[in-house]
């Protein structure tokens, strides 16, 4: 049975001061806030650019020691390159988050692939995989539906999860090929695709799949990336409820979740 860490993509975010974060907090102090309430946080940032090197330590040093980061690769490696000769700027990235490796808070790296990577680009995406250090986990999101009936026990051999994803553009099948799983719930707006609330109900159908994930790997990531107003902070909550997961919460008007109340 798996250890469970939820949380959700990114933590930055203006819009989150008043539905999360205490109206007076400082950008410098949402981590630390955050870090109180959930276990795991998707690092959106690394995707648009190299990371600051002083930002990661800061990063490592904010959150407790079983606090989990999954981190995008730039998308410089993804979608620029679609995987080819990206052996260098890799490198480069993986040297700046070696403060998270070696802390052992770095749960695994998100290979998320661009919507025109099809099957035709199995073969880049099989010698990208084969070029990845053992020393860290990996994830690949699919965003081509070519990929839905493809076989993907490549991604076993390596060990690299299939993230499993909730959207309006593919299927959202379990499948299994690593020892941990990974799930994304985007939103389903169809015209501003991240702004959605799911309900109860909607998260609720999810929790079989949930369960098998649980039950076949050792770890299980789930992230909340419909981030507007809020919504994902919501979310994770509702979605800790339906698994009976206690947690922290700040009252109204709370500067920090040292006195905390079971919800």
């Amino acid at each position: 049975m798996g250890k469970t860490y939820i949380g959700t993509s990114g933590w930055s975010y203006d819009d989150w001061i008043g539905p999360f974060y205490p109206k007076n907090i400082k950008k410098g102090k949402m981590l630390d806030f955050y870090a109180q309430e959930f276990n795991l946080v998707e690092i959106n940032s690394t995707f648009y650019a190299l990371p600051n090197k002083y930002a990661v330590i800061a990063w490592n040093k904010k959150v407790p020691s079983d606090f989990v980061f999954t981190a995008k690769i730039p998308k410089e490696i993804t979608h620029k390159r679609f995987l080819k000769n990206a052996e260098p700027i890799f490198k480069e990235f993986y040297s700046l988050m070696h403060p998270l490796i070696d802390s052992g808070k770095l749960g695994c790296f998100l290979i998320q692939l661009p919507p025109k990577f099809s099957t035709d680009y199995q073969e880049p995406l099989r010698e990208f995989l084969a070029f990845l250090p053992d020393t860290v986990d990996f994830a690949v999101e699919f965003r081509h539906t070519s990929w839905d009936q493809t076989n993907l026990n490549f991604l076993k051999e390596h060990n690299t999860s299939f993230v499993v994803t909730d959207s309006i553009k593919m299927k959202p099948d379990v499948r299994i090929t690593a020892d941990f799983s990974y799930l994304r719930w985007h939103g389903r707006n169809p015209k501003h695709w991240y702004d959605y609330e799911y309900t109860q109900d909607e998260l609720q159908q999810w929790l079989p799949r949930v369960e098998e994930m649980k039950k076949s790997t050792e770890k299980l990531y789930l992230q909340f990336n419909n981030h507007p107003r809020g919504q994902a902070i919501r979310n994770a909550r509702m979605l800790k409820d339906l698994m009976n997961i206690p947690y922290k919460k700040a009252a109204p008007g709370q500067k920090n979740l040292d006195a905390w109340v079971k919800k």
